[in-house]
């Protein structure tokens, strides 16, 4: 009897159970070798990176963290073995560049043209993805831009990308070919600011400080980076700002205590002392992540030219008017713009004055004092509740230089010092998140 069941068994074995077998092994051994390789490749890539920063590094481990993927770097990008080949080369310029300071200085989109897309952009979802705030990412890379997203039900032949939930938010920078994959836990990256974060590394946007010029804006601070994880993160690339110019205000900047081992502790400074409150903000797009981004992939659209003022741009979505920088409006950007928050231009006198709004809004107020005064500010009330006080998503700027364009000092938690404007004109602009933001500012010209 056990004969037989032995030979009933042996009969249920398929022929190919051995092949198979034999061929899991192999794509296995296939796998761990495309790995090696990476892990390689990555390594040289940091030490050429360190030896740019002239630190030391720990002995190279050959263990990886089973809980992360080893193919992600700086946090959310998720790196080809192409892509590092392409890095290694671009580092060992640099390292050049470095030694041989009289050469030609490179300058934030990858400059790869072949890594761009055509429109519209195929894009499909994973079964658990929060799909409202996907979409919602992606009208507003459609609001600001020419680019144009078509969505699928199943993965279609082809470039496409796809939205899947994981342990993270990543996705690789440019179009790689074939289904690639944007990843966002549907609840650590369940906001339309880190959905256009994540849309833009497809896009081809790299982080704001990996610009090759950052060291003339930001310093980094490598004490307070772990070991791995400096310089990994905090490498320089080069590549392409279509003549803007570094932004602060980018959402795609990391912000000053990102990768901290104490987070209390700043891992990136701005030269610019004024901006520390400005890097990291995670409320949306800024004028200039669409400018460039414009710049890219939408400058053969328009054929008309327009005057337009204030750093404005012809709209690639309606070629008769200019896109215009916050606070301008109109046309040609030539006015300001009204933000539906009560009154919009105020007078300074020598009596004191004040400013006040609240709610999940955006206002702008536009204040002038008499000719060869100034405008001083203080803050007397703010509730504003931002996290370790980064202002990622409420804040309070006072924007005191000349150019309202720039960025002023943002502030969120701690109370602002007294400020001054340089001339006799300033303008407050309050971001609120959530219904609770509130502030109350004391104006008076001097």
């Amino acid at each position: 009897m056990t004969w037989i069941i032995f030979l009933l068994f042996c009969c249920l074995i398929p022929a190919n159970y051995g092949r198979s077998i034999a061929v899991n092994d192999a794509d296995e051994n296939a796998e761990q070798a495309k790995l090696n390789r990476f892990l390689s490749k990555k390594r040289i890539l940091i030490e050429l990176q360190a030896e740019i920063f002239g630190i030391s590094l720990p002995p190279a481990s050959n263990e990886t963290d089973i809980d992360k993927n080893p193919y992600i770097m700086e946090g959310d990008i998720v790196y080809t073995e192409e892509q590092l080949d392409i890095l290694i080369e671009d580092v060992r310029g640099q390292l050049f560049a470095k030694n041989h300071p009289e050469g030609p200085k490179q300058l934030s989109l990858t400059p790869n043209l072949a890594m761009r897309w055509t429109m519209p952009i195929p894009y499909y979802f994973d079964t658990w993805v929060n799909r409202t705030t996907i979409l919602a990412g992606i009208r507003l890379w459609e609001q600001e831009t020419c680019i144009r997203f078509t969505r699928k039900d199943s993965k279609p032949p082809g470039n496409s990308i796809q939205f899947i939930t994981g342990s993270g938010c990543s996705s690789p920078v440019g179009m790689q070919g074939g289904a690639q994959p944007v990843t966002l836990h549907p609840i650590a990256c369940n906001t339309i600011a880190t959905v256009v974060h994540e849309i833009a590394h497809s896009l081809g946007a790299w982080h704001e400080q990996s610009r090759s010029d950052r060291d003339s804006y930001v310093a980094i601070l490598s004490d307070n980076i772990p070991e791995g994880v400096y310089p990994a993160n905090f490498g320089k690339k080069s590549t392409m700002d279509y003549g803007v110019g570094y932004d602060y205000g980018s959402v795609m900047h990391y912000a000053k205590n990102d990768f901290a081992i104490d987070t209390k502790k700043p891992t990136i400074i701005p030269r610019d002392p004024m901006m520390e409150n400005v890097i990291g903000q995670r409320v949306g797009l800024s004028f200039f992540d669409v400018k460039r981004m414009n710049l890219a992939y939408c400058n053969a659209i328009c054929k008309n030219t327009l005057p337009c003022q204030n750093y404005g741009y012809v709209n690639p979505n309606n070629c008769n008017v200019c896109k215009c920088p916050p606070p301008y409006g109109g046309k040609l950007c030539d006015r300001f713009q009204q933000s539906g928050c009560g009154d919009f231009t105020l007078t300074a006198t020598s009596s004191s004055k004040t400013i006040t709004a609240s709610g999940a809004k955006t206002c702008y107020f536009f204040i002038t004092a008499p000719p060869g005064k100034k405008i001083q500010f203080k803050m007397l009330d703010q509730r504003l509740y931002d996290y370790l006080g980064l202002c990622k998503y409420s804040y309070v700027e006072v924007k005191v230089k000349r150019d309202f364009t720039k960025y002023g000092p943002r502030f969120c938690k701690l109370p602002p010092p007294v400020l001054l404007s340089e001339t006799n004109e300033a303008m407050i602009v309050f971001q609120g998140y959530f219904s609770t933001n509130s502030f109350t500012m004391e104006y008076r010209s001097v």
